[in-house]
């Protein structure tokens, strides 16, 4: 958790380098304070945005559909690897770990023995719900690129 000293010693930041005795911890804590004041403000920006979070709906069903065609398709062999899944979804790795963090964490998905990701019951469950829900969501047409 960031602290914020300014805020705490009531000192602002851009008192002079007397005002504080170790001008090279100074330094740092500027460069973790600014780095902070960057995040906060991507954080407020990102939390008024809606089309973020719809985005995200949209992906999350993407990655359901994508899992539950596969399992259906191969009981056998119901997983897709963290590569293939990427490629499919066309969502890059590091936005995708949000995505398979919150679908675990929901049951909607798990890793099976070979480590490979599938849908769970729970996940296929909550696909056929949306999909009688929302007519106007489909499941991924397994001819698409």
């Amino acid at each position: 958790m960031f602290i914020d000293y300014y805020e705490v010693l009531e000192v602002s930041p851009n008192a002079n380098s007397e005002t504080l005795k170790d001008p090279v911890k100074r330094a740092q804590y500027d460069i973790a304070y600014r780095d902070h004041a960057g995040l906060r403000r991507e954080l407020t920006e990102e939390a008024s945005n809606t089309k973020g979070i719809e985005r995200d709906v949209v992906i999350q069903a993407r990655l359901l559909s994508l899992l539950y065609a596969k399992r259906r398709h191969d009981v056998g062999n119901p997983g897709i690897g963290d590569v293939e899944l990427e490629r499919l979804s066309d969502c890059p790795r590091e936005h995708l770990e949000f995505h398979l963090w919150y679908l675990k964490a929901k049951g909607w998905i798990a890793r099976v023995e070979n480590g490979t990701i599938a849908i769970t019951v729970e996940g296929v469950d909550r696909v056929n719900s949306e999909h009688r829900r929302d007519p106007t969501i489909r499941l991924l047409d397994h001819t698409a690129p």
